[in-house]
């Protein structure tokens, strides 16, 4: 639901009032409740090199259920024997979220999701014409095998997706033409637009949602890829249009660029759009490590909001700041340098002092300190030099052990 903070500014977080003005955030259209659908147990798994064992895949389901995801989507329907025996462990588990599946349109597909035990269906459905001419069939035969296996699940008593595979690809007659003949002679609970390939920005993405929702009366769903870095703000950009369920990964992964990444989308509504969608924020710093060891793709420490070093700083000028605070008896201000604090995404309280070619007197006044290392004025100037001339040489910020080093030659004389 919208959080009415009317500014952006809580103590955990600290942005732009120019996001909440009514000027702009009087054509929004968000819905009351934002769905959260993960998909890296069926789209992540498609990026090269990914797999999991069933052991690592009901650990994946159960921290995006201690995270608070309300959907996990899970293979392609139980097509072959240990798929359906993954979809059956995390099902019978009862973890919270709601378990959905890939699957294909027709009968013994949908009858091999239920014995999995799914409460829903994303049933592919080719929509542009290069998916189309890709298949080989024509598009009322790809039609008429929809509506009948939307009519099916729907019998059966599953949540129906259509899942408009290539659909910010298609022209408007071609889309909607087939869609509304699924409207009327099959079924679905909701729409999912999938911007298969990542082509869409964020402006086009409004558009297109606002369209079909003035044309179709049913839940919007909204799944990006990452090929122009845009899955984030693709994605908040369909809230804001209307889409009620987002789509998105661990980390983002999945097929070409990836998909759009849990954390910094649940972030990005929540501080940015006062949008909250009862993820628990601080534990995704928790769950980006956990991916990242499971999925086996190491995330880089700059990554945004959840990365190691977001938090980290060699900047002489800040580490200043927070040492005439210190030395004041005044807490340091985090969020007049970052937007979000850090504990609020899961990181430890406060900032880190790093040492390096950029340092400053402070930042070895602040390291000492945290190692209980006792200097003279002297050999802080000492240390400090030999801190920026380290620095320089290895292109990167000193560990603790080589700043003990050197203090330990310098005290030395």
């Amino acid at each position: 639901m919208a959080v009415k903070n009317g500014s952006g500014i809580t103590e955990d977080f600290r942005t732009s009032h120019w996001n909440f003005n009514e000027a702009l955030t009087g054509d929004f259209r968000i819905p009351k409740k934002v769905i959260v659908h993960d998909c890296t147990l069926r789209d992540g798994l498609q990026e090269p090199g990914v797999t999991l064992s069933l052991d690592d895949s009901i650990h994946i389901a159960e921290k995006l259920a201690e995270v608070g995801v309300h959907r996990v989507e899970i293979g392609h329907g139980g097509m072959n024997p240990e798929e359906a025996k993954t979809i059956k462990e995390i099902a019978k588990r009862n973890l919270g979220p709601e378990i959905f599946t890939f699957c294909g349109p027709r009968a013994e597909n949908i009858d091999k999701a239920i014995d999995c035990g799914v409460n829903g269906l994303l049933i592919p459905f080719f929509s542009s014409e290069y998916e189309v001419q890709a298949t080989g069939r024509t598009k009322e035969s790809i039609v008429d095998s929809t509506i009948e296996a939307t009519c099916y699940a729907r019998e059966k008593g599953l949540w129906v997706t259509l899942f408009t595979i290539d659909a910010t690809r298609s022209e408007d007659s071609f889309y909607f033409n087939m869609v509304e003949k699924i409207v009327e002679d099959g079924y679905f609970d909701s729409i999912c637009v999938a911007d298969t390939r990542g082509v869409l920005n964020p402006q086009a993405v409004s558009f297109f949602v606002k369209r079909i929702k003035e044309k179709i009366n049913r839940s919007v769903e909204i799944h990006v890829h990452n090929n122009f870095g845009l899955a984030v703000a693709n994605t908040a950009a369909g809230v804001i249009a209307g889409c009620d369920i987002i789509h998105s990964t661990i980390n983002g992964v999945g097929a070409s660029a990836g998909n759009c990444p849990l954390s910094e989308i649940a972030v990005t509504l929540r501080v940015l759009y006062g949008i909250d969608t009862g993820i628990k924020h601080d534990k995704l710093v928790d769950l980006t490590r956990f991916g990242a060891r499971l999925l086996g793709r190491p995330i880089s420490p700059m990554r945004p909001l959840v990365g190691d070093m977001i938090y980290a700083v060699e900047v002489e000028r800040i580490a200043a700041l927070q040492r005439s605070a210190e030395q004041q008896g005044k807490a340091f201000d985090i969020l007049n340098e970052y937007p979000v604090k850090p504990e609020f995404v899961g990181h430890k309280p406060g900032q880190r002092i790093m040492l390096g070619a950029n340092a400053g007197r402070a930042n070895v006044e602040i390291r000492a300190e945290e190692m209980n290392i006792t200097l003279t004025d002297d050999q802080i100037t000492a240390v400090l030099a030999e801190v920026k001339r380290k620095g320089k040489e290895v292109k990167r910020v000193l560990t603790e052990k080589e700043f003990s080093e050197i203090t330990d030659r310098i005290k030395a004389g």
